[in-house]
């Protein structure tokens, strides 16, 4: 695996946006990688509860799973079940059953969330306290940046800039 190491500020212009809309606009409550997670380890006869599958979930499927076979819990089962705790192999066996479950989940749950396009249709005053409790809700989650829609990441694109050539670092 290669790892970037970023020995000085990136100042030039946000050549892209990433947007991660897993269970905020599809996939509520980010099922779809639970149920994968679950699936998998069950298949070798372990069976995971939803928090041990949710519970390393900001990170890429090879290292989640290396992190739920060293929860005591899950070992302890692997153990019951294969008379010896999980190692890399199993690690690899489970990511190989892993990949091509979530790339179907995708399709499976990539349903937009029941009245997330309707929003618009919403008088101006319901819309103002909706993204006013939302934006709450990210600033209180260490969010620096917040778009209330579309039509504000222009500006927010700007000040990110302006911020990087000055010479701040994310």
């Amino acid at each position: 695996m290669d790892v970037l190491i970023r020995d000085r500020a990136y100042t030039g212009p946000v050549r892209a946006v990433i947007l991660d809309w897993a269970g905020t606009a599809v996939d509520y409550g980010c099922l779809g990688p639970t149920q994968v997670f679950r699936e998998v380890f069950s298949a070798h006869g372990v069976p995971v509860t939803a928090e041990e599958a949710r519970a390393f979930m900001d990170m890429r499927t090879i290292n989640r799973l290396r992190a739920m076979t060293g929860l005591d819990s899950v070992a302890a089962k692997w153990r019951e079940t294969h008379g010896r705790g999980p190692d890399e192999r199993d690690v690899q066996t489970l990511y190989e059953m892993a990949e091509p479950r979530m790339l179907a989940r995708i399709e499976e749950r990539a349903a937009l969330f029941p009245g997330l396009l309707e929003a618009e249709a919403l008088d101006p005053v319901a819309l103002q306290t909706r993204l006013d409790v939302l934006e709450a809700r990210f600033r209180a989650a260490g969010a620096h940046f917040v778009a209330r829609g579309i039509w504000e990441t222009q500006a927010l694109v700007e000040e990110i800039e302006a911020r990087l050539a000055a010479g701040e670092r994310p």
